[in-house]
């Protein structure tokens, strides 16, 4: 009976231990000593067990053998009952570790860290924004409109805490790079528009795109700050199937009237038409350089304001030369008249060294009759200067589709102008807060530019540069270096496929990373192996997918904090709509009695190649052929050299020196003839 029961107990030892033994390998417990004690734990019940059935069955054969009753049945049948559920135990407690294994471990807890960001109070980190949410609302910027504090930017993505720009940073420039449609306009460079509005700032807006809707909101708004705000617009503007007169929606503009220095016209000139080469058409290049220079010296010498049309006039017709130079020897300027002459005398009869600049000066600015009405004027309404030193504003709307040409080589003059005027304020002793925004600046970018960037960080001026890829910067050599070192202030949108290079710009944070031994078994579980590892790591402060997945109106902002140290952050755009109605309408004045009307004068009849006949500026608005008198001097021998540079001139024919126009130093020898 005795063995009888123990080979019951040995069976059910065997089942627990089998059981046990099942549940710690599936749930990867290899410690041999918790497996011994769970499979104990079991064992000392079964044989408990087996040793109280012994017991109860000698009670049972003494009981008939002594017609006893024992007392103790029924206490022995609960303690068996009690010690065969304890038995259990262990079982149990390997199959809830094998549900923890596999379950929450492998199911469940890789997701819970998911939920956890929504608690997180942490500054901008790494592993903060690996799962950051980059959705969020629009909402206006005008509450936030500039203050004491700045600029507003806009709001950082985590915090919601409004973000400023004081002016002073600004003025280390701001480069601004993403694809068209990420909001680059409308998010960043048209709430610095406004804010420099409100804040009295003189503001130079050149808008590569040429957006209707933006001039306009400008404009309207300019008006209730009482700034006055001129618009140089080349599009036809229809409204409400209705077309309007561009020289009704846009003021005038003459480039070649922003300095009385020949040098200065011929730089801005040059660069705009990139009469540059490094090939054999570099001398005549260079010559067509050298004519420009002395054309803008006779154009200068002649007190009157000129354009591109008498540019061409003077190169097309003798007679127009002649013209223009008497005018300039009338008023004493004879020596750039004989520069001029001597130059042209290098040339062939035809000047066919000029054929190509005269070929695209008439392409660029006098045949396309829109652009031509509006910057072939004397009495232009946009001077640049006077907007930057009297506090006044001016949007240029050129766009670079339509006339794209004409308007980028409006633009780069544009710019040559802008680097004049700010290379010329580093001698002020006051230096006056300045704006300029460039829209797309990538399509006209000259050389111009660079010194622009680099001088203009010391004169109060803040330039904001838009562009959408770094491509566009390729067409200037250096600029693109020179934009990504001079710009502290970078605004980067949605950017696709710069994103790695953007991510290295932003630098890395130090990460500590531990690294487990982890193994696959057959029952699709995992386990750590109880090794593990510890290195230092450099992260990216801001992941590459963080800038691909930017939206419209969001960017990574790279900026200088008070301390002086290099900061990026999520930021979140406001944006400043302005509601308008019609667009705005202008009078211009197209008056030519201030210039010298080239064109005009030869088609009414004015400019003659005769040499008896010669004609003063006011017989454009005369209409009236006029003989000049001619008034011989008495000049001796050895008074020849200086009768000749008092503008005495010499008549082959009468053999007499004599001038048209009586000076003060010419009366001295005076004798009517």
């Amino acid at each position: 009976m005795v063995i009888e029961h123990i080979q019951i107990g040995l069976f059910f030892l065997a089942t627990h231990c089998s059981l046990t033994a099942f549940f710690c390998v599936a749930s990867q417990l290899r410690q041999p000593i918790l497996t011994s004690i769970f499979a104990g734990f079991g064992v000392i019940p079964w044989l408990l067990l087996g040793l109280i059935h012994w017991f109860e069955s000698e009670i049972i054969q003494l009981q008939k053998q002594y017609k006893m009753v024992s007392i103790l049945s029924h206490e022995i049948n609960d303690l068996v009952a009690l010690l065969a559920s304890y038995s259990y135990i262990p079982v149990y407690i390997s199959f809830w570790i094998f549900l923890h294994r596999f379950i929450y471990v492998r199911f469940i807890k890789p997701h819970l860290h998911e939920f956890s960001f929504k608690w997180l109070k942490k500054g901008f980190l790494a592993r903060d924004i690996r799962k950051l949410d980059l959705a969020f609302k629009s909402y206006s910027g005008w509450p936030f409109v500039a203050n004491e504090q700045g600029f507003f930017w806009g709001k950082f993505h985590q915090s919601k805490e409004a973000f400023y720009l004081p002016f002073k940073r600004l003025c280390k420039h701001i480069q601004v790079e993403g694809p068209s449609g990420a909001g680059k306009t409308e998010s960043v460079l048209k709430p610095l528009a406004f804010q420099s509005l409100s804040q009295r700032i003189p503001l130079v807006f050149v808008d590569g795109k040429a957006d209707a809707q933006l001039a306009k909101e400008c404009f309207y708004f300019s008006q209730t700050k009482e700034i006055p705000f001129y618009i140089f617009n080349t599009l036809e503007i229809t409204e409400k199937d209705h077309s309007y007169d561009t020289s009704k929606t846009s003021h005038t503009f003459n480039p070649l009237l922003f300095s009385n220095d020949p040098a200065k016209l011929t730089d801005a000139l040059v660069l705009s038409l990139n009469l540059q080469s490094s090939s054999d058409a570099k001398f005549y290049l260079d010559a067509q350089k050298a004519f420009l220079l002395q054309l803008f010296n006779v154009f200068l010498a002649t007190n009157k304001g000129f354009t591109f049309i008498d540019i061409v006039e003077f190169m097309k017709y003798q007679d127009t030369r002649a013209y223009v130079f008497d005018c300039a020897t009338k008023l004493g300027n004879k020596h750039a008249v004989d520069d001029m002459k001597v130059l042209l005398e290098s040339f062939d009869k035809n000047l066919t060294q000029l054929l190509g600049l005269r070929n695209i000066l008439e392409q660029l600015f006098v045949s396309d009759t829109v652009i031509s009405k509006l910057i072939n004027v004397y009495d232009p309404v946009i001077n640049i200067h006077d907007i930057l030193t009297k506090k006044q504003a001016v949007l240029f709307s050129l766009s670079a589709g339509d006339r794209f040409q004409s308007n980028m080589a409006l633009a780069k003059m544009i710019v040559s102008i802008l680097n004049s005027l700010v290379g010329s304020k580093q001698g002020y002793s006051e230096k006056e807060d300045w704006m300029i925004i460039l829209d797309e600046f990538g399509q006209f970018s000259t050389d111009a530019i660079k010194p622009l960037i680099t001088t203009a960080r010391s004169t109060n001026t803040a330039i904001a540069l838009s562009y959408q890829s770094k491509e566009q910067l390729m067409n200037v050599e250096g600029l693109a270096d020179i934009v990504n070192t001079n710009c502290d202030t970078k605004c980067i949108f949605k950017s696709p496929d710069q994103a790695d290079e953007w991510a290295k710009l932003g630098g890395t944070v130090e990460s500590i990373k531990r690294t487990d031994v982890i193994e696959d078994d057959a029952f699709a579980t995992e386990s750590r192996e109880g090794r593990a590892s510890l290195r230092q790591v450099d992260e990216f402060q801001i992941e590459p997918n963080v800038f691909r997945k930017l939206n419209t109106g969001q960017s990574v902002t790279k900026f200088t904090d008070d301390k002086g140290s290099m900061q990026l952050a999520v930021i979140d755009h406001g944006l400043f709509d302005y509601d308008v109605d019609s667009y705005p309408q202008f009078e211009n004045s197209f008056s030519q009695e201030s210039g010298l009307a080239l064109k005009e004068k030869r088609l009414a009849g004015l400019i003659s190649a005769s040499v008896k006949k010669k004609y003063t500026p006011e017989d454009t608005v005369q209409k009236v052929t006029q003989v000049e008198e001619k008034i011989y001097l008495s000049v001796g021998y050895q008074e020849r050299t200086k009768a000749k540079e008092a503008g005495a001139l010499w008549d082959s024919k009468a053999k007499k020196w004599y001038t048209t126009t009586l000076t003060e130093p010419l009366k001295q020898w005076v004798k009517m003839g």
